[in-house]
């Protein structure tokens, strides 16, 4: 376990910046039409720079990168050169887009922040580093921890050294105000020897949860990656051990209007009544209610082919998952 202290001077630490779900590219999310790679490095920086004029001690909860594997030695340069630049070494789990395979490898792009010694990055589940932070009236020891996407949030943790206030980062489908459905889904529990948990993953701001003596924090991301983001304000958190509760940053001066493409593909049911009409829409119908008695989907099949809406190809498999779906229907 590493001791932290200050890079620049003998301060001493007051606090935590806890940043979610940076999602760092050189190729930007199909949602996204600005200039997503400079935009988030520059929140990024201000982020860093407010941590250390506060004398603030950065937590990364996953995501540091949109893909495991990032090709931009820029992107990679120019975050290992901010962490370098930060007063207190950012402590970092990885979450699901920094994973190749089940655990953090040497193959990751994660794994070169942590070879280069900018940071500190979790691997495994676990106790990860110590420090000194001012407290209500004195100097207390802060143990900081976490477990990275997919491994199991333990139900105790044992520091080795007198630990008065345990600090935990997770990176987990965790049942806060909404959750991921095609996800397992962790369940809130106490975990003993930690009192704060700070959770990334789920983007959205959510209200804290208590579990005996732990309390769970999932406050939101620093970057909206999906259209349905676009009026959501990026956002990190501050903690200290001398006040109560968490403080939210909002970074309103990084939204603009032009950041999200709210045009693009129309849903499946959507292209179908565009594209066929009265008959598409039937379709629909029968596909949402089943075998209804007054549609004979075949026929509607016939009428699209023939006003050439569809081709043969379309119109033979339209006639085959016809075939299965009234099979279904009768079972």
């Amino acid at each position: 376990m590493q001791e932290i202290k200050s890079r620049i001077n003998n301060e001493i630490c007051e606090g935590l910046i806890v940043i979610c779900d940076p999602h760092l590219t050189s190729i930007p999310p199909s949602s996204r039409q600005d200039d997503y790679m400079n935009v988030v490095h520059s929140k990024m920086e201000k982020v860093i720079q407010l941590g250390n004029s506060l004398n603030l001690l950065p937590l990364i909860c996953g995501d540091v990168f949109h893909r495991p594997v990032e090709n931009s030695e820029i992107v990679k340069n120019k975050i290992i050169d901010l962490f370098y630049e930060s007063k207190y070494i950012p402590v970092i789990i990885p979450g699901n887009h920094d994973l190749s395979s089940a655990e953090l490898s040497r193959k990751d792009s994660l794994y070169t922040l942590k070879s280069s010694r900018s940071c500190i990055v979790g691997i495994k589940s676990g106790p990860l580093a110590k420090i000194q932070m001012l407290g209500h009236e004195n100097v207390i020891n802060v143990g900081i921890g976490g477990t990275p996407y997919g491994q199991a949030i333990p139900d105790h943790v044992d520091w080795d050294f007198q630990c008065d206030y345990g600090i935990w980062m997770t990176h987990h489908n965790l049942p806060f105000s909404s959750v991921y459905k095609e996800q397992a889904v962790s369940n809130f529990k106490e975990i003993q020897g930690v009192d704060e948990v700070f959770n990334g993953h789920l983007h959205h701001e959510a209200t804290d949860v208590k579990k005996g003596n732990t309390n769970f924090h999932n406050l939101g991301s620093i970057t909206r990656t999906k259209k349905d983001e676009a009026d959501r304000t990026p956002c990190v958190t501050i903690w200290k051990p001398d006040t109560s509760g968490c403080e939210r940053i909002e970074l309103k001066g990084s939204m603009t209007d032009h950041a999200f493409k709210l045009t693009g593909r129309l849903s499946a049911k959507e292209s179908i009544i565009k594209e066929a009409g009265e008959s598409g829409k039937r379709f629909v119908d029968f596909l949402v209610n089943g075998n209804r008695k007054d549609i004979d989907i075949d026929d509607e099949f016939d009428k699209m082919y023939r006003s050439g809406h569809i081709d043969s190809k379309v119109h033979h498999m339209l006639q085959e998952l016809s075939s299965l779906a009234k099979k279904e229907v009768e079972r």
